[in-house]
């Protein structure tokens, strides 16, 4: 199975979802943790629509 970061370049294969999911999280903390600093409750749901 293969994953893509629909906010960067990044992408990953992985033999289990379990597998994509963590390269997946491990990836978001690394590169992404950066966007959702500061926000509301309100503002992380409005950002998984």
């Amino acid at each position: 199975m293969k994953l893509v970061c629909e906010g960067c370049d990044w992408t990953t294969n992985a033999e289990t979802a379990s597998e994509l999911h963590e390269a997946m999280m491990k990836h978001g903390e690394g590169r992404h943790a950066n966007l959702f600093e500061g926000k509301t409750s309100e503002e992380l749901e409005a950002m998984k629509k």
